[in-house]
Order: C-alpha cells, then sequence, then structure tokens
C-alpha cells in the first residue's frame, strides 16, 4: 500500500468496492481497496492479515491520514444461514460464540480466521475511535459478529451506534436485514421493507446458482452492496460542502451595461498560423493575439466567464498539436507495420535505381561548376574518375526526390553548386512559416502592464456586480 499525500477513504475487507467507487465519484480522494479477490475495481489482491499491511493501516489511523474506515468483514463464519441441513454447517451457536466442538480440519480453519477477522475488525476500529476517525463495521443484522464480547465492547463506546436497513429498499432483490454498527451518523440508511407501501416480492437467499460454470450460494451473491446503498452511504459520511465560490458564479450584469448580448460568438477566423501559435504558448511564446482563438468563444455573464476561465488548462500543460501528416503517420506505423516495411522496402528498391541512372546527369551538372574546389568536394572523386555512389552530391536524385515529396525548398539544392554563405543572409527555407515580425513582439513590461490592465478591468466588473446587486436588495 501507498502512503497517501492526505486524508483518505480506505475500505477494508471491500469485496467488490462498491462504497469506494461511490465515495471517489463524490471527488473523495481514496485508497486502493483492501480486498483480497482481485475483481474489476480491486485490481491488486492485498491480504489485511499480513503483518505489513496490518502495520501500515494502524500508521494510516495513528497519523491521521483517514478520512473515514468502512470495514465490510467476512460473515461466512458468523452466519445463521449455517445450518445442519444439508448444506455448510454450523460453526458457532449462542453457547459456543467463539466456535462449535468437533469441526472438521476446513471448518476449524475458517472459524479460526473469521475470529481474526473479528479480532483485527475492533483492533482498528477502536484504534479510529481514540483518534476522532469516523468508522463503519457491515454484517447481517442476524451475524453472531453482533453477540461477539470485543464487538459489544466495540458498540458500547461513546457516540456508537447501530443502524438497521433491509437491502430490498436498495434495489437489492432480496431482503436480507443487515446492520451497520458506525461512529458516524447513518441515520439516513436505516430504511427497512416498505413492502405495505410497495408491493414486491423477496428473492429467498437459499440455494446456489450456476455463474460460469461454478456453484455459487445466494448468500455469498447478497453480499454485495447494492450501487444505491452505497451511493446513499457515500452521501452520508460525505455530504455536499457548498461551493465557496458560488456566489461569484452567480454575478450577472445588467442588460443596459452590457455592450454584447450573453451567447454571442466572439468573431475569429482560423489563422494560417495556429499550429505555430500554439507550439509557440506551450514554449512560453506569444504571437499575435489573432493566430489562436479567444479563450472564451461566446459573451459569457462575469460569473459564468470565471468559472469558465478557472478551467481552463495552462499553455505548459499542453501538448501542442502534432503535424496532420505526422498523425496520419504515426497511425499507420502503430496500425498496419507490415504494410509500412513493405511500402519502405519498395520506396528503397525503387530510388536506389533512380540514383544509379540520374548518376550521369548529375556528373554533367557537377562538371560545369567552375571552381575547381568546390567542383572536388562536390564529385567526390578528382576530375576525370567517375563519380560514386555514396561520395557525390547526387544533384539529380536530390531534385528528383524534392520534387516526388512535393517541397517547396526544392531552390536550396541549386544554392550547393554555389555554396552557402557563411555571412549575410541565406536563402530562407520555406518550410515553416514564420514566428512573427519583430514589431509583434511584446516586450515583458508590456505583457506586466496588460495584464494589470486586464485585472483591473476584472475587479471593476465584479465590483460594479457586487454594487448593483447590494442596490437591488437595498
Amino acid at each position: 500500500m501507498q502512503r497517501p499525500t492526505g486524508p483518505v477513504f480506505l475500505e477494508i475487507f471491500a469485496g467488490e468496492a462498491g462504497l469506494s467507487q461511490a465515495v471517489s465519484a463524490r471527488g473523495v480522494r481514496i485508497l486502493p481497496p483492501i480486498e483480497i479477490s482481485p475483481n474489476n475495481f480491486v485490481l491488486e489482491p492485498v491480504d489485511i492479515l499480513d503483518p505489513a499491511v496490518f502495520r501500515h493501516v494502524k500508521l494510516l489511523i495513528e497519523e491521521k491520514l483517514i478520512l473515514f474506515i468502512h470495514f465490510g468483514t467476512p460473515c461466512s463464519s458468523f452466519s445463521i444461514a449455517r445450518k445442519n441441513d444439508g448444506g455448510p454447517p454450523p460453526l458457532r451457536d449462542r453457547k459456543h460464540l467463539w466456535g462449535r466442538h468437533g469441526l472438521s480440519d476446513l471448518d476449524q480453519t475458517k472459524l479460526e480466521m473469521g475470529n481474526r477477522f473479528l479480532k483485527l475488525t475492533v483492533e482498528l476500529a477502536q484504534l479510529c475511535h481514540a483518534r476522532g476517525i469516523p468508522w463503519s463495521v457491515e454484517n447481517p443484522a442476524t451475524s453472531f459478529l453482533w453477540a461477539m464480547p470485543p464487538m459489544q465492547a466495540l458498540a458500547a463506546l461513546p457516540g456508537v451506534r447501530c443502524f438497521v436497513l433491509d437491502m430490498c429498499r436498495f434495489g437489492a432483490p432480496h431482503k436480507k436485514p443487515t446492520a451497520l454498527l458506525s461512529s458516524a451518523d447513518l441515520q439516513a440508511l436505516a430504511l427497512e421493507c416498505d413492502s405495505d407501501v410497495r408491493p414486491h416480492v423477496h428473492e429467498p437467499l437459499v440455494g446456489t446458482v450456476i455463474i460460469d460454470n461454478k456453484k455459487v450460494y445466494k448468500t455469498k451473491l447478497a453480499q454485495v452492496y447494492p450501487p444505491a446503498l452505497c451511493s446513499a452511504w457515500a452521501a452520508a459520511i460525505f455530504p455536499a460542502t457548498p461551493d465557496p465560490l458560488a456566489a461569484t458564479f452567480d454575478m450577472v450584469t445588467a442588460p443596459g451595461d452590457r455592450k454584447r448580448p450573453v451567447g454571442q460568438e466572439l468573431p475569429w477566423k482560423p489563422h494560417k498560423q495556429q499550429i505555430t501559435a500554439e507550439k509557440a504558448s506551450a514554449a512560453g511564446y506569444q504571437l499575435k493575439r489573432s493566430a489562436l482563438p479567444p479563450l472564451l468563444a461566446v459573451e459569457l455573464e462575469p460569473g459564468q466567464a470565471v468559472k469558465a476561465a478557472l478551467n481552463i488548462r495552462h499553455p505548459f500543460t499542453l501538448e501542442p498539436a502534432l503535424e496532420p501528416d505526422l498523425q496520419e503517420a504515426l497511425a499507420m506505423v502503430a496500425t498496419q507495420p507490415g504494410h509500412v516495411l513493405a511500402h519502405r522496402s519498395g520506396a528503397l528498391q525503387y530510388w536506389e535505381a533512380r540514383a544509379r541512372a540520374l548518376l550521369p546527369v548529375t556528373d554533367k551538372i557537377l562538371c560545369a561548376v567552375p571552381d575547381q574546389h568546390l567542383r572536388r568536394l562536390l564529385r567526390g572523386v578528382p576530375d576525370g574518375q567517375a563519380p560514386q555512389l555514396g561520395k557525390v552530391t547526387h544533384i539529380a536524385l536530390w531534385r528528383e526526390m524534392l520534387q516526388a515529396a512535393n517541397c517547396i525548398d526544392h531552390k536550396l539544392v541549386s544554392d550547393l553548386l554555389q555554396g552557402f554563405p557563411i555571412v549575410g543572409s541565406i536563402q530562407r527555407s520555406r518550410r515553416w512559416s514564420r514566428i512573427q515580425n519583430a514589431e509583434e513582439l511584446l516586450p515583458v513590461d508590456e505583457l506586466c502592464n496588460r495584464a494589470w490592465e486586464f485585472s483591473d478591468k476584472v475587479i471593476k466588473n465584479v465590483n460594479r456586480c457586487e454594487v448593483t446587486e447590494n442596490t437591488e436588495k437595498i
């Protein structure tokens, strides 16, 4: 288990971890549920009986890093459904709460495991209680768990209450009376069967069903909490808190003070430098404002504008968009690698043949270079010797390849015949658009001034709205 950086919810003996999912859906941080059997939500099995895991949980409680902890303590060894009727035999009775005599080795192991689960639950719940951390324990209302002396001692602690509910009130097909022992107020969950108001039939929890070619007891299936119960439970222990910015988000401007109607789209046409502007923004630069779409696409009320602005991601956290051709190439590599390899092999064979065929054309072009030193450099061999692939500057081949690739910088190849200047201006590549003109760059001081001006306008609008609102109230 990882160590959380702040208070979190934790569910032990989580089963399908429905409560953890419901708590997480309310925006509360959770730890991975502790459950020995992995499922769709419990991705990694964790054994609470592992001494290292148990010590870690105790440490989290002692350091008050837990907001709420729930124990879905296994009830199998405490169940009164175990009877001498041909099914699983009883492991306990009222006279032998800690275990009946004469059990088989397998049943004795189950009994001892249940006793360990009981003691572990009580120890951790008592530790939570001492630290002021709310907790809850769930078991069937008829479970022998509630009659066990350690559990009764836990129930006697100050502020601890027992809440009884029927699962049919939360959408389960069976009634299954269930008890929740908790230091929190879970009265909202204490709903009993309402068949007198809402007639319905309860599915009996007896027998077995076949799931994935395996025989499963109905009582085991009933251990899963209904989603409606999980949602109500999460709402009870983590009620919604008022949004501190609700008043700000509700601010509006009087119609007479508006320059543009609410909902009007702000004019902006896609700019040819938009992709470049996005990359520049991600790198910390600013192009002219028209190169990127406005942050708010439509006219909003002041409160709506504040809310929308808070949800805008900072440019440094956004990945700049890839060029469409590059996206297409990456998709091809990922989905059809065999096709890419075959195409590449064919291209290599084709251009190797073109390289050999165009070699005389290149040699003729290079032999016409008047500067003997440059001519020697480009041909790769002295005058009078035949040029060789791999050594020659293959002007004719490069021209044909640039034309096949629809490259707009085809004139750069011709500059090789004269040599590129090392001082002064050189031919600019047209592959990338210009970022901006010198006069379009904004100094840092100017950016700061504009930011302060914008802040002043926002504050004035907010103050005007507050004054208007207060005046209306008066």
